[in-house]
């Protein structure tokens, strides 16, 4: 019997440390908080050749904040990049 409790008492303790080491760590912390979105588009208005575009949303942060708290203020950059992106 006390080979028994003894490995329960064991697995209790392998249980507690690895749900302590697991729930010890916080949330991954993202290092960039800019959306990308590769796409087709034109280079220029009347432009007919299409070309691969990367579309980076950026959010401002040291300005003020909007009337409406569901919105935020964004920049919003493109270039034209390799098509390999847009495939």
């Amino acid at each position: 019997m006390s080979m028994i409790r003894r490995i329960f008492i064991f697995g209790l303790l392998v249980v507690a440390a690895i749900g302590g080491v697991i729930l010890s760590h916080g949330p991954a912390q993202a290092t960039s908080t800019d959306t990308i979105v590769y796409t087709w588009a034109y280079p220029n208005l009347g432009s007919h050749e299409r070309v691969c575009k990367a579309i980076v949303t950026h959010p401002v942060i040291n300005q003020r904040t909007p009337k409406d708290p569901t919105r935020q203020r964004v920049t919003v950059r493109s270039h034209i990049v390799d098509p390999q992106f847009c495939q």
